[in-house]
């Protein structure tokens, strides 16, 4: 029997203190570590879990930073690290990865999990969920929580991975695939927390429809649409940049401004596309 269970939390902003996408490019660490408080009901900045883990523009080195700000305010939970150091990863490894996220998960612990994504390996949304938006040629090196399990008919394993970087911030990722993301670096799982009395749902037989895409705010939307632009090159990003000019948001036309004197090609790429 299916069996599918995904920790409850704010998925939209609507203040600082909660919603997926993180607030800068560089911060995806604090910004996990966010999605995981409030899935327990603590509610933190990104800025002030910046300060504490000690998360720098070059991002955060390493899951042992979180997980002591977990632990003082999830008490009893014991967050450990776990690295994984090669590729492919063994059965046994992979195996108690899956066992101690799951026993996080019951007990209402979302898990940290530290991606090293290559090009080759970039997720793949599975269970019928939407592939995040991983570019470029370029290794990712990055942070997403893990706020869900499943297990299906056919016996594969998922995780549901509530992303912070890349739309649509949320997907069911295989057991495996997070493992290979995730050497050479570490996951931290709730250790020691207790499971709360709740039975996993039985899933459907059919698969879950396409996880709607989360808007936003209009700062957030411009930021990333402005990393994308200017770092990636993403004509997509170039559009949604113009759009929003033309709509008459200042910041959309000072981004604009700043495209046009940084990347000329790149607008003259845009408009070639669209003539």
């Amino acid at each position: 029997m299916a069996v599918e269970k995904v920790i409850q939390y704010p998925r939209q902003a609507v203040q600082e203190y909660d919603g997926v996408p993180q607030q800068h490019s560089w911060d995806c660490g604090p910004a996990s570590a966010q999605i995981i408080l409030a899935g327990a009901g603590v509610h933190k900045s990104e800025n002030y879990l910046i300060k504490r883990i000690g998360t720098t523009t070059s991002g955060t080195n390493h899951s042992g930073l979180i997980t002591p700000i977990l632990n003082e305010y999830l008490r009893g939970s014991g967050y450990k690290v776990t690295w994984l150091f090669k590729e492919p990863v063994p059965k046994a490894q992979i195996d108690e990865l899956w066992k101690s996220v799951v026993k996080s998960i019951d007990a209402q612990r979302g898990v940290v999990f530290n991606f090293v994504a290559p090009p080759r390996n970039f997720p793949r949304g599975t269970r019928g969920s939407v592939s995040p938006e991983y570019r470029g040629s370029n290794t990712i090196f990055h942070y997403v929580a893990g706020m869900g399990y499943a297990q299906d008919d056919d016996k594969s394993r998922h995780f549901w991975i509530a992303d912070p970087g890349f739309r649509p911030f949320g997907y069911w990722c295989s057991l495996e695939q997070v493992a290979s993301l995730i050497v050479p670096h570490s996951y931290a799982v709730a250790t020691t927390a207790k499971p709360v009395v709740t039975p996993p749902t039985t899933a459907a037989p059919a698969p879950p429809k396409e996880e709607p895409k989360i808007q936003a705010p209009d700062r957030i939307e411009l930021l990333w649409q402005e990393w994308n632009a200017l770092i990636l090159e993403d004509l997509d990003s170039v559009g949604g940049i113009v759009k929003r000019a033309k709509d008459g948001n200042l910041r959309a036309v000072k981004v604009l401004a700043k495209l046009e004197q940084s990347n000329p090609a790149l607008l003259s790429a845009f408009i070639a596309r669209k003539v």
